[in-house]
């Protein structure tokens, strides 16, 4: 029961199904988990048709007792991962119990006792899902080759990333914003250290020219409140306010130049992308 899958385990039993090679089933692995994790930390629920949908959730602060000490905390809020299966999956993973029956426990039977129960069904539960899923993947017909791999993995992050203006459209949503150049950050990361796509020096230039541009306008957006909650922690003083709006005025100016290139910068790079695509991919 204390047995687990090792991510090398793991990584030889998807090679062994899919008939392609260690370092394959590993780069495939390593994709998928670094894309949930990143959806994740964007803050986007990530839902697999026929396994579940991954979802951080926000856990409310709550009051506890220092063990060490026996004063009164308060655990802060936090959020917490949570995974809610798709309904094939859980009929699936429950056919085999489907004939047990309600069985009364004793009262001598403790919380702890019950919890430690909870938490072995889950982990067993979560690693039959994955390995479910895993094996429902069908297998390719012959093992791809590098340039293959990367043709495919960079076409769909190009399609992506041409869709992200309809996803996030309000250019005055910081949140939006933020999540757009946390994504080309990520793709211009990748892009050069991926030598055999040969990156243009142009579309390099203008993926670091837009994401020093939202990083400008997500700056000018957390220094806003900083001074707003600032000037409010004193009220009395005037050459505080003085000060803050001289500051406020100056970024805001550069903000909403940042604001007006936009566009035009995001149609310029996206022909680039487009270029490059079309001679690489």
């Amino acid at each position: 029961m204390n047995n687990k899958v090792t991510f090398p385990e793991l990584v030889e039993q998807v090679a062994q199904y899919a008939n392609t090679s260690k370092r394959m089933s590993e780069l495939f692995l390593k994709e998928l988990f670094a894309t949930i994790s990143q959806s994740l930390i964007d803050g986007e629920s990530v839902k697999v048709k026929g396994i579940g949908t991954f979802k951080l959730t926000e856990v409310s602060p709550r009051k506890s007792v220092d063990v060490n000490t026996g004063e009164e905390i308060e655990i802060p809020g936090h959020k917490k991962l949570s995974f809610a299966p798709d309904k094939d999956m859980a009929e699936a993973i429950n056919q085999p119990f489907m004939h047990f029956e309600t069985e009364i426990l004793d009262d001598d039977v403790t919380d702890d006792q019950l919890a430690a129960i909870d938490a072995g069904v889950a982990v067993m539960l979560e690693l039959a899902r994955l390995l479910l899923w895993l094996y429902s993947v069908p297998a390719p017909e012959r093992e791809l080759t590098l340039a293959e791999v990367l043709s495919r993995r960079f076409g769909n992050w190009y399609d992506k990333l041409l869709e992200l203006p309809e996803k996030y459209p309000d250019l005055h949503n910081m949140e939006q914003l933020h999540r757009i150049r946390i994504k080309l950050k990520r793709f211009r990361y990748a892009l050069q250290s991926v030598p055999e796509l040969a990156p243009d020096a142009r579309l390099l230039r203008s993926l670091k020219y837009l994401q020093d541009m939202l990083g400008l306008l997500h700056d000018d957006y957390i220094n806003t409140m900083m001074v707003e909650k600032l000037v409010a922690a004193h009220p009395k003083t005037k050459e505080l306010r003085y000060e803050a709006a001289l500051f406020s005025g100056w970024e805001q100016a550069k903000a909403d130049a940042a604001l007006e290139a936009l566009p035009q910068q995001w149609e310029a790079f996206s022909s680039q992308l487009t270029e490059w695509k079309n001679k690489n991919l």
